[in-house]
């Protein structure tokens, strides 16, 4: 009917930042806000009237702003409660919430006093699944939890740290599921002891492992699941020796000597070790693990790639120390004196650590995404959807870790190849574009 071609008309327009500010004066957002609530069962116009949400609310606070008070949030949440399995919908839905909580917090507060966090969790189960509305799920719980204790706690109690972790084991294989479930997981984790325990019964520290174990090449993987440990585990030794058990400390040396000119996952590995090893009984396996030799190469390199590392390392202070804090306690540890100290809080043994903040991902309206835009007869076709921006869902890490930048991916490519002779082939994976294409949804 007229209602779905104007949305379909309307998402496809909105890609472009001119318009986008046109469609808004004139209107646009309440009219697709009144094609949603005068037509809730009407899938084709929901699923429309979400992407063109999704596009008018990226890269535009303004945006943001206008279509939270048009009713837009409590109209997508309705459409996700509608169709709970119209994948498609919830897809576009769950990407316009995302855009449009980034950076807001009142939008933030009216989605969750709305019941959204609720919502999110059921359609995630309802679509378990379908990797694409998994992976766009997380990112949204992500800055739900962003810097938000009450939202880490609400998430938790609703079931959304099972829900990720279930996403994980769903689709393991899946690099956007596996990147943006490691940053929820990692956001959910920061300072909030509560989540910490839950996300640890949940499975999420063996899921995190395995993540970086099926992905070793992909940098933003390595980095959220290296921050998802450190955040869970940083101060209880049982969790510490959890992420030993499952084969964390493996993990992390092999990311490290992997990618030697990623800085930001440099940074986010000897954070992630120098916690462990302020338990004693890991020292001799990060040993074993040759975990020494990795954080020696970080201070000083002597392989090919050194004179790029070594002007980054050389203005980075923070690594710097935390690197040597490292050697200290491991190459000076003995059985009889561990070099950190211990203390008893409330019954829970905890660590004393200097400088040990934890990290959380920055919103991912740092870069935000445009939806899968239709093709120009409105039918919604794997071949037809194309992107006007190739903006993704990448997280930044908090001041000192941040994602991988473009350069950093292909910088840290050339280091790899240039350090394993007999290869010429290998991929460099980037998940830049992947939310609006088709064909890497499952």
């Amino acid at each position: 009917g007229v209602q779905e071609a104007g949305c379909w008309a309307l998402w496809f327009l909105a890609a472009d930042d001119d318009i986008q500010a046109q469609i808004a004066d004139l209107g646009g957002i309440e009219q697709i806000v009144e094609a949603l609530t005068s037509h809730p069962n009407v899938v084709q116009v929901q699923e429309a009237g979400c992407g063109a949400l999704w596009n008018l609310a990226a890269n535009t606070s303004i945006n943001q702003v206008h279509i939270a008070s048009a009713g837009g949030i409590d109209g997508v949440l309705s459409a996700m409660l509608t169709h709970p399995t119209a994948a498609g919908l919830q897809y576009q839905a769950l990407g316009a919430l995302t855009n449009l909580v980034a950076n807001k917090s009142f939008n933030k507060l009216q989605l969750v006093n709305g019941g959204g966090i609720d919502v999110v969790v059921a359609v995630m189960k309802a679509n378990q699944h379908i990797a694409r509305v998994q992976e766009q799920a997380c990112a949204l719980l992500c800055d739900l939890a962003l810097k938000n204790q009450v939202n880490k706690v609400l998430i938790s109690e609703s079931g959304g740290i099972e829900r990720v972790v279930a996403a994980m084991s769903m689709h393991p294989a899946v690099v956007g599921v596996q990147e943006q479930a490691c940053r929820a997981l990692a956001s959910l984790a920061a300072g909030v002891v509560e989540t910490q325990d839950h996300i640890a019964w949940a499975g999420g520290i063996e899921r995190s492992v395995a993540a970086m174990s099926s992905h070793p090449r992909v940098i933003s993987v390595q980095v959220e699941a290296v921050l998802a440990l450190r955040n869970v585990a940083s101060n209880s030794l049982v969790k510490q020796a959890q992420v030993a058990a499952a084969g964390g400390i493996e993990s992390v040396v092999r990311a490290i000597m992997t990618h030697p000119l990623s800085l930001k996952l440099q940074q986010a590995a000897c954070a992630l070790l120098l916690a462990l090893a302020t338990s004693p009984n890991l020292v001799p396996r990060i040993k074993a693990a040759r975990g020494v030799e990795a954080i020696k190469q970080i201070l000083e390199p002597n392989d090919i790639g050194a004179s790029e590392w070594r002007p980054l390392m050389a203005q980075d202070f923070e690594t710097q120390r935390t690197a040597q804090e490292f050697l200290s306690k491991v190459v000076d540890s003995s059985p009889s004196s561990p070099s950190s100290p211990l203390s008893r809080v409330s019954g829970r043994q905890t660590l004393s650590m200097t400088s040990r903040s934890f990290s959380e991902p920055l919103p991912s309206s740092k870069s935000p995404k445009r939806g899968a835009l239709p093709d120009v007869q409105g039918a919604s076709s794997p071949g037809s959807k194309h992107s006007s921006k190739n903006s993704s869902v990448n997280s930044s890490l908090d001041t000192s870790l941040g994602s991988p930048t473009h350069s950093e991916v292909a910088s840290d490519a050339i280091g790899t190849y240039m350090r394993r002779t007999g290869s010429r082939a290998f991929s460099v994976m980037s998940s830049a574009g992947r939310h609006l294409s088709l064909s890497s949804w499952s």
